[in-house]
């Protein structure tokens, strides 16, 4: 299985190394509202249908400050 992160979605790939052919297998969205999260660590089931993933979200303030001396 292979995937590119930072994609959004980040798409996975069921890898054939005999061939180098790839099928696709799953799409990683992560919330709704996407700003600021980063798919992070992926378990893939035994049974080759289920998975789990976790995201981070990462949330700041930006100010605006006018007339300071």
């Amino acid at each position: 299985y292979v995937a590119t992160l930072g994609d959004r979605p980040v798409v996975v790939y069921r890898l054939t190394l005999a061939t180098g052919a790839r099928a696709r297998w799953a799409e990683l969205k992560g919330p709704e509202e996407s700003a600021g999260t980063l798919i992070g660590f992926t378990i893939l089931g035994l049974d080759d249908h289920t998975y789990a993933y976790m995201y981070s979200r990462y949330a700041s303030e930006l100010y605006l400050a006018r007339g300071l001396r």
